[in-house]
């Protein structure tokens, strides 16, 4: 069904039967979720980004109609591939209150007092299109510097016979997407840019010592204050360690499993006479991936692996 969902998304952007809207958005440090400010858009503009939207999917859906695109849910612990759309129930997720955009009515109009300083916090901007019980809002990361007159480039304007210097507000998008969002799913075409439109790292910051507490209880580390200190303020750790604690193997681990893995993979972590892990400074990734099962073996072949990247099947 998402498959077909997604599919029905692309169908929708390659009709016309729709209105075209564009918000900017960037998150407030008094709000949980991001702030929206729509622009105030021309015909001739509306329909330009219509056809930016198409030139976006337009690829997708091919690859998609040919069985060439495939849609799994989103894991965590996976890195997809170039071939790969991942997909979020926004219903069953937190995630979906963080993608959760007005309709456009209900978007303030961004005004000429409030370009420059809305524009120097923007993270992202969102395409809406609307037409009668369907809607697609295509999220796309975006910073200050796509309004030209921020650009680190000269950007001039070619009036009469001289160029002259941009001085009003000039805003550039793009014919892409990070993330599409159709009746209640989110599909994502950007992990990296994902990552950052919903502020995860800040979020991993943010739940960082009860990922290191989850992981206190059930696996006893001699010096845990050493690993904590390594993984704090690491952000590749930190989002190693959320996906650690939120295993459910985690509680059923056993010092006799772990000893077991150590040897079998021939692994450089030490468990010393209390049975206790010992974090060494010299190997800080050591425990982490560990604890995250990274290593596995091929039924097929007998060899043993280290894994960045799976899921269960």
């Amino acid at each position: 069904m998402t498959a077909e969902n997604l599919q029905a998304a692309f169908e929708f952007i390659a009709s016309d039967d729709y209105t075209v809207s564009i918000a900017l958005a960037q998150y407030d440090p008094d709000e949980d979720g991001p702030t929206f400010r729509r622009l105030n858009i021309s015909d001739t503009v509306a329909a330009d980004l219509r056809l930016l939207a198409q030139r976006a999917a337009r690829p997708f859906a091919n690859q998609h109609r040919r069985g060439n695109l495939d849609v799994p849910e989103f894991d965590h612990d996976y890195v997809p591939s170039a071939h790969e759309i991942e997909y979020i129930d926004t219903n069953n997720d937190p995630i979906g209150d963080m993608v959760a955009v007005p309709s456009p009515a209900h978007i303030t109009l961004i005004g000429d007092g409030d370009v420059e300083e809305f524009v120097s916090g923007v993270r992202f901007n969102v395409l809406l299109l609307s037409g009668g019980p369907h809607r697609v809002v295509l999220f796309r990361r975006y910073g200050p510097t796509k309004e030209l007159s921020r650009s680190n480039k000269l950007i001039t304007l070619f009036l009469g016979e001289r160029l002259e210097s941009i001085e009003e507000p000039t805003f550039q998008f793009d014919p892409n997407f990070d993330m599409l969002l159709y009746r209640d799913h989110l599909y994502i075409k950007s992990r990296a840019n994902f990552e950052f439109i919903l502020r995860y790292y800040d979020q991993l910051e943010a739940i960082a010592q009860d990922s290191l507490d989850a992981i206190a209880e059930h696996v006893p580390i001699a010096n845990f204050d050493d690993f904590s200190d390594s993984c704090l303020g690491h952000l590749q750790k930190l989002k190693k360690l959320r996906n650690i604690a939120q295993k459910p193997y985690l509680a059923d681990i056993t010092v006799d499993d772990i000893r077991r893995t150590i040897e079998n993979f021939d692994l450089n972590v030490e468990i010393d006479e209390n049975d206790e892990l010992v974090f060494d400074t010299a190997d800080r990734w050591g425990i982490l991936q560990l604890l995250d099962d990274a290593f596995l073996g091929s039924e097929m072949t007998g060899l043993r692996y280290e894994t960045n990247s799976k899921r269960e099947v």
